[in-house]
């Protein structure tokens, strides 16, 4: 029988081969543009615009609308960059071995130096990323929270003890923390980072400590 119109198996494979390759492309190139509007943040400040993201990119604006269909869909890129930068940042300071009460205190501190070493870029996220939606700040700090819930969680579990709340604190503490974070950053003299940590360690383990042997 003649193939007629159909397509043979290795075309079809030659054809998501090319798709494949080209998707991998524009991820990349998008990561790029992100990456480009993190410099011009760091460069002009968090109240940039496209002009400042093709400047840093090297490109045309039409280059950036290739790729991000408004200047919302380039800001909330950004939130999600960061908020991954963060919590990488954050795993990177946390010890796997560690009594709770320290889990606490290196979360308060990696948290704050987070603040500390990128406040331009956490500000851009927080007061501007997503202005235009009341929920996207919650989306951005829930990474946040997943993680925290599930340190908690796992400790909680090898102790053999009810993990039922930690959902719920691992909220509190990052809502706590992320206030706390958005007052230090108009307020740098009000208090060090260590005075911060050790304050809002106090405060949180005062509760948590009743829950953990």
């Amino acid at each position: 029988m003649a193939d007629g119109g159909f397509v043979k198996t290795g075309d079809m494979d030659s054809v998501d081969g090319r798709k494949g390759r080209w998707q991998a492309h524009r991820q990349a190139r998008r990561l790029e543009l992100v990456q480009a509007a993190v410099r011009a943040i760091h460069r002009n400040g968090p109240h940039i615009n496209m002009n400042d993201v093709a400047a840093a990119a090297k490109v045309t604006k039409p280059v950036l609308y290739r790729h991000f269909a408004d200047q919302r869909e380039l800001y909330h890129a950004v939130g999600q960059y960061a908020a991954e930068w963060l919590v990488a940042w954050l795993a990177q300071h946390l010890e796997p071995e560690t009594e709770p009460t320290e889990v606490i205190a290196t979360v308060i501190d990696a948290y704050l130096g987070a603040v500390e070493t990128e406040p331009v870029l956490y500000r851009f996220v927080i007061r501007y990323a997503f202005a235009d939606e009341a929920n996207a700040v919650d989306g951005y700090r829930d990474i946040v929270v997943r993680h925290v819930d599930e340190m908690l969680r796992a400790r909680l579990k090898a102790a053999g003890m009810d993990d039922s709340a930690c959902h719920a604190w691992a909220q509190g503490i990052v809502g706590m923390v992320q206030s706390v974070g958005e007052w230090w950053l108009d307020r740098p003299d009000a208090a060090t980072r260590p005075q911060l940590t050790q304050q809002l360690t106090a405060l949180i383990w005062g509760g948590l400590s009743q829950a953990f042997p």
